[in-house]
């Protein structure tokens, strides 16, 4: 049995009409606004680290030994583009020198641009 109050947000929620909607819906919401097939270019670090193969924890990890980029993106979301380069990186499709490029080239504009 439900121990919410009538002054909950979920109860408000519910009896307003309104289906209450948790988070985790609303985020699901955003990817299933693109047609299908379509993979968004700004992805959460949950999503980030599905994307790449790893837990969360594991992501965090790799990240830390710098073997795949922060987030770039506004929100704090991570660049799918720049995740896969670092895939290819890391499996040894691309040189290191190949696969900085891009970011470097990155990092140069956006630290031009802050100093």
């Amino acid at each position: 049995m439900s121990t919410a109050t009538a002054s909950s947000p979920k109860t408000r929620a519910n009896l307003s009409g309104m289906p209450a909607v948790s988070a985790r819906a609303r985020k699901s919401a955003r990817y299933d606004a693109l047609p299908p097939g379509l993979a968004p270019r700004g992805l959460t670090r949950e999503v980030a680290a599905a994307f790449v193969g790893l837990s969360q924890a594991s992501f965090d990890k790799a990240r830390s030994d710098e073997k795949y980029p922060g987030p770039t993106l506004p929100g704090g979301r991570y660049d799918l583009i720049l995740l896969q380069v670092a895939m290819n990186r890391l499996s040894g499709i691309l040189t290191e020198s190949e696969a900085t490029a891009p970011l470097d080239g990155w990092r140069a504009r956006h630290n031009a641009g802050s100093a």
